[in-house]
């Protein structure tokens, strides 16, 4: 059963980086053969490099709008757990 649901995982993230990413089934030059100016290199919209800057941008503004919300709430600080002598 883990096997069966590691394998789907597996297949499932695999279609969603061909989808994302593409593979670019260009040889060489215009697929119509009338343009000598058509790149022949692999021309994707999306790079694993561009996601990632975007996800960091991403998380970075999370981050800012946590700083900003806590900061309105000065008196919701975190309490640090109380350690020594006791009382008793």
């Amino acid at each position: 059963m883990a096997l069966t649901v590691t394998l789907l995982g597996v297949l499932v993230v695999a279609g969603l980086l061909l989808a994302r990413y593409g593979a670019d089934s260009r040889m060489s030059g215009d697929p119509t053969g009338r343009d000598a100016a058509w790149p022949t290199g692999p021309v994707r919209e999306h790079t694993p490099r561009e996601d990632l800057g975007l996800a960091r941008a991403w998380f970075a503004q999370l981050r800012c709008w946590e700083l900003f919300e806590r900061s309105l709430r000065p008196w919701e600080t975190p309490v640090a757990p109380r350690t020594g002598t006791s009382s008793a």
